[in-house]
């Protein structure tokens, strides 16, 4: 009795450890990530935030999870290509065998980590590349939030995220915040310009982090906030975080 009682208890052990391979068959999460390349952005020390940013947000998905990265340029409009498409697929054993199956979750798992980690490499790469990454000047946010939208529109996963890694500076052919004194009536006259315009992004539902943002002063720094919270809330989004430290995406 004893020894089918220790082998009943194995096998419910077995069975346990094999149910967290498992995961619902809802739908997960769809996250984008913007990086900004533009010059204001390229000291060693806010690259490499970024890097270990992007690792935070990696190492917060799961089976399911769709995460697609793309950059912020002067040509955002024409140019936004995704440099990352990770998919972490849903682990489905092959085999009822437990033994069999948790092999098969081990090989699942060592396959997941190295697309993790090749994801990881493209961004330090395009990131801390040195000497050889382009030189860009100008950064056309509001273009990239546009592209940005469009793709959130055709994925129907449960949470819908949108980080950007940015300075948050728009310097583009329309608004340079450097030169322009965001007032509170500048304000709602630009976002006034971009509705009428029909250039506000619909990102109704979508939760928003910025990381990185900053500006000459401190009045610089909170009417550009300003702009950004005003202008989030105008596309219907939920601006979670406006922070320069960034502790991963919240559950």
């Amino acid at each position: 009795m004893k020894k089918q009682h220790i082998a009943l208890l194995l096998i419910f052990f077995l069975m346990i450890i094999s149910c967290k391979g498992k995961v619902s068959e809802g739908a997960g999460k769809y996250v984008i990530i913007l990086f900004d390349l533009s010059e204001s952005t390229a000291k060693k020390d806010i690259r490499t935030a970024y890097v270990n940013g992007f690792r935070k947000v990696m190492d917060s998905l799961d089976q399911g999870d769709i995460l697609v990265a793309a950059c912020i340029t002067d040509k955002s409009i024409q140019q936004m290509e995704p440099i990352i498409d990770f998919r972490y697929p849903k682990f489905k054993p092959k085999t009822d065998n437990i033994l069999l199956s948790q092999s098969e979750k081990k090989k699942f798992d060592e396959e997941v980590n190295l697309a993790r980690q090749e994801a990881i490499r493209k961004v330090e790469e395009l990131l801390l590349g040195g000497d050889n990454r382009p030189k860009i000047l100008k950064t056309d946010i509001m273009s990239s939030l546009a592209l940005a939208a469009n793709m959130m529109k055709r994925n129907k996963e449960e949470r819908r995220i949108l980080v950007i890694f940015s300075d948050m500076i728009e310097d583009s052919e329309i608004y340079n915040f450097e030169k322009l004194n965001l007032t509170s009536a500048i304000i709602n006259e630009i976002i006034e310009k971009e509705k009428k315009a029909d250039r506000i992004p619909n990102l109704e539902g979508v939760d928003v982090y910025i990381i990185g943002p900053q500006a000459q002063n401190y009045d610089k720094y909170i009417s550009i906030k300003k702009f950004w919270s005003e202008y989030f809330k105008e596309a219907r989004a939920n601006l979670i975080e406006y922070t320069g430290i960034f502790l991963g995406l919240k559950e």
